[in-house]
C-alpha cells in the first residue's frame, strides 16, 4: 500500500522511469538473495531469528517488487505512441 505510491512520486519527481525501473529490480533481486542468507549465518537459523528474518525479507521483497507492473505500464503507454507512427508510415 505504500510501495506503489512512493515509487511513482520518485518516477514523476526524477522524470526517469527506466533508471527507477533498473533499481527497483535489482533491489528487488538482492532482497530476493538475502532469503539464502540463514544458509551461511548460523545466528540467523534460530528458530525464532529465522521467522523474523523471513518476514523482514518478503516485507522488503515487496516493497521493491510490487511497483514493477505499475512502472511497466506506464513506460509501454509512453512509448505507443512511436510504435504506432512507425506502423503507420
Amino acid at each position: 500500500m505504500v510501495s506503489v505510491p512512493f515509487w511513482a512520486g520518485v518516477t514523476d519527481y526524477f522524470q526517469a522511469k527506466r533508471a527507477v525501473l533498473l533499481v527497483i529490480v535489482a533491489c528487488a533481486s538482492i532482497s530476493v538473495n538475502l532469503y539464502l542468507l540463514p544458509n551461511v549465518l548460523d545466528a540467523l537459523a534460530a528458530p525464532g531469528v529465522i521467522v523474523a528474518w523471513m518476514v523482514a525479507i518478503r516485507v522488503l521483497y515487496s516493497f521493491f517488487f510490487t511497483p514493477v507492473s505499475a512502472i511497466l505500464d506506464a513506460l509501454a503507454v509512453r512509448s505507443l505512441p512511436y510504435v504506432l507512427s512507425a506502423t503507420l508510415c
